[in-house]
């Protein structure tokens, strides 16, 4: 049985703890970029930018994906994000199922976030 210890050292660091990160290509595009998973403060912060503006107990879906794309999408190998929050208006503006819904499934499927557990709220 393994004691406090040896759970604190499995589960506080090392490879667990870890972002998962991926470089993918953005489709119609020669070009690629890492996504990244969030960490539970990111989260904490997206969750709070994403509500309805006019009910605050629901999660706007539109603001969902381009705050997690702002988020989530990096130069590869770097720190530097691609998009900030002066994108947004851009990004809601293009068409759906486009490069940025796109890039938001990609990034879902690393990060375990719903869009249709969004729209059910």
């Amino acid at each position: 049985m393994a004691n406090r210890e040896d759970i604190r050292k499995a589960t506080l660091g090392g490879d667990i703890s870890k972002v998962a990160k991926k470089v993918i290509n953005i489709p119609g595009t020669d070009k690629k970029v890492e996504i990244r998973q969030l960490t539970l403060l990111e989260v904490k912060k997206l969750s709070e930018k994403v509500l309805d503006d006019k009910d605050k107990s629901k999660t706007d879906a539109v603001k969902l994906i381009a705050y997690t794309v702002i988020a989530c999408v990096y130069e590869p190998g770097t720190e530097n994000r691609i998009y900030d929050d002066s994108d947004f208006n851009v990004i809601v503006n293009t068409p759906s199922n486009g490069v940025f819904d796109n890039l938001y499934s990609e990034i879902s499927d690393l990060s375990d976030i719903s869009l249709k557990e969004a729209k059910k709220n």
